[in-house]
């Protein structure tokens, strides 16, 4: 059986514009980047300030300057020194690549990385290199002593639930307050384009948490909601998973001895099936 691959960088993309929700006027985003003639393609975010105005939010409070570069690493991917490396020689050429020579200084432009774990081999690197990791807010870390950049680590799932709710749901670990919590929060937007990201975010959850999702669905306020909000997205995710549960027990009765009147019965029991759709699965 082949496995969906999660496109977790457009959900990322759409997160960190909800995330910065109230500073529409102030930033603009570049979800790709493309470097000299012959393109670089970055799979990073870049989201430029308009101004000198401070944003509100803590992951670009008092740090943001013009050029702000992000690198995300889904659930699945580590963060290395290589990456780290990897990232700095991106905003190198991006300062490079300016139509004129200091046309964008290097003091203008700040590195993110967004993680959801702790990447404790990479700060214990850093370290023993000279750079000082301070925590500026909960589960925002300053790389302070980095050459030429600014630089930060985001560890998502450190960070507060309602001030970051739309980059803590980029997960399959999600609770279930956080589940109800995404839900309530997307019901409440208003404008098309935030209604976009959020469905965007919501898709990524719902794939990799479908089982939570499903108790959820069973609280009838939170089904009712769920259900006006994305209704064949969440029958699909929980059917999705909800077959594979059941094609992974057939194979394991069969290859237990199982009878196929054994199964049946166990499917009927289990999955609350009626006996033509238990033999389906024979």
């Amino acid at each position: 059986m082949s496995k969906k691959i999660t496109q977790w960088h457009p959900a990322f993309c759409s997160a960190m514009e909800l995330e910065f929700i109230k500073e529409k006027g102030k930033l603009e985003y570049e979800r790709e980047h493309e470097i000299n003639s012959k393109p670089i393609k970055m799979d990073l975010l870049v989201i430029k300030k308009k101004s000198s105005e401070n944003v509100e939010n803590e992951i670009g409070r008092d740090f943001f300057e013009r050029y702000n570069i992000f690198e995300y690493k889904n659930p699945k991917d580590g963060l290395n020194i290589d990456t780290f490396f990897k990232v700095v020689a991106y905003a190198s050429l991006y300062k490079a690549n300016a139509s004129e020579v200091n046309g964008i200084r290097a003091e203008e432009i700040t590195i993110s990385f967004v993680r959801e774990s702790k990447p404790k081999k990479l700060f214990s690197i850093l370290k023993k290199n000279g750079v000082e990791i301070c925590q500026r807010y909960k589960g925002i870390y300053d790389l302070q002593g980095c050459p030429f950049f600014r630089a930060q680590i985001i560890v998502s799932s450190e960070l507060d639930l309602k001030e970051h709710l739309w980059l803590k749901s980029l997960t399959s670990k999600m609770q279930e307050v956080e589940a109800e919590e995404l839900i309530k929060r997307t019901k409440t937007l208003e404008e098309k384009g935030d209604k976009v990201n959020a469905d965007s975010v919501m898709q990524i959850a719902l794939d990799e948490n479908s089982v939570v999702f499903g108790i959820v669905k069973e609280d009838k306020q939170m089904c009712e909601a769920l259900v006006r909000l994305m209704k064949p997205e969440l029958d699909a995710a929980v059917g999705a998973k909800e077959k594979e549960g059941i094609e992974i027990l057939v194979e394991t009765m069969r290859d237990m001895g199982g009878t196929d009147e054994a199964i049946v019965a166990r499917l009927m029991e289990k999955y609350n099936l009626k006996e033509k759709d238990a033999k389906a699965y024979l």
